[in-house]
């Protein structure tokens, strides 16, 4: 079932009353759409779930990392700096791992974050259950939003509802790339996800690609035509 004692331990950390709606949110969800994990049936094939030290070598990065995004239209820059990290067993005793990062360009903090207790609809194996990574966006007074932005495991067609199901918009791998070459950076296996609504950009739809050990390398919007590209870096796993 979802871990509220963690849920619960965010709103003490953010310290808004938004997040205890969006709390009282999910747990209607989980009640009426059957949010909460559920046993799969034994003879259904749902494939090698990523472990959760696998989805941290994509998603998971230590205080003092940063990458610097500039926006191919308009030569805008954006910092993003990690200033919290935890990785652990949440109160309710479900394995998680938190990391806030925050824009120079916008003031909010993104915060990407795990828990074992989660598990999201998959329609690459109809009836399975995908781990997903969050993302809350927030600053002082204003809660932006929050859903499932990357699906695990890591294979095209894979795709996890944003809010309860996948009626309800998805993030989906649509492509991959044995190598991709950004802003002069040769990097290795890339996935490209595919956001029906983002909460890091006023839920548009959103084009993200990720790398192990380097995280997000590219962010398109179409709606707003940014093109947002890495071309800095400094990681700390």
């Amino acid at each position: 079932m979802i871990d509220f004692a963690y849920l619960s331990r965010k709103c003490n950390r953010n310290k808004m009353k938004k997040c205890i709606l969006h709390i009282l949110l999910v747990a209607a969800i989980c009640v009426v759409c059957s949010r909460c994990k559920h046993k799969v049936d034994p003879e259904r094939d749902c494939g090698e779930a990523n472990t959760i030290d696998e989805m941290m070598e994509w998603m998971y990065f230590k205080t003092g990392t940063y990458w610097i995004y500039q926006e191919q239209n308009t030569g805008a820059l954006d910092t993003m700096s990690v200033y919290f990290d935890y990785n652990g067993n949440s109160p309710g005793g479900f394995r998680d791992f938190v990391i806030k990062m925050r824009s120079s360009l916008d003031g909010y903090t993104y915060e990407y974050w795990f828990n074992d207790s989660y598990s999201g609809y998959c329609s690459l194996r109809l009836g399975c259950y995908c781990r997903a990574v969050d993302c809350d966006k927030y600053k002082p007074g204003d809660y932006a939003g929050g859903g499932h932005v990357f699906a695990f495991g890591l294979e095209i067609g894979s795709q996890v509802g944003q809010i309860y199901d996948l009626t309800g918009g998805a993030s989906r791998i649509i492509d991959m790339y044995e190598s991709d070459t950004i802003q002069g950076f040769t990097f290795g296996r890339t996935y490209e996800f595919h956001q029906d609504f983002s909460p890091q950009h006023d839920y548009l739809a959103s084009n993200y690609r990720i790398v192990r050990n380097i995280g997000i390398t590219k962010k398109t919007i179409s709606e707003l035509n940014e093109n947002w590209e890495l071309i800095e870096y400094q990681i700390l796993q």
